[in-house]
């Protein structure tokens, strides 16, 4: 997982002026196939930050987030 902050094979000049593009690039081994999950939690800048946290139990996976579980089945 990389932490981007650009926009691969674009000029600079034409975003010099406007607010620094950032996004995750996630690089995988080849296979046949990939399993990816993203969770996404907002927050404020000057907010409470959102508790999350997480285990596999068994094929599922458990999400903790602000004291109440969620199961995902995989």
């Amino acid at each position: 997982m990389s932490h981007i902050e650009d926009l691969d094979g674009v000029d600079p000049a034409e975003y010099a002026d406007l607010e620094v593009h950032r996004h995750v690039e996630a690089k995988f081994k080849a296979k046949k196939e990939h399993n990816i999950l993203t969770l996404l939690v907002p927050s404020k800048v000057n907010g409470p930050k959102t508790d999350v946290s997480h285990k596999l139990v068994g094929n599922s996976l458990e999400l903790t987030i602000d004291g109440e579980v969620v199961t995902i089945e995989l």
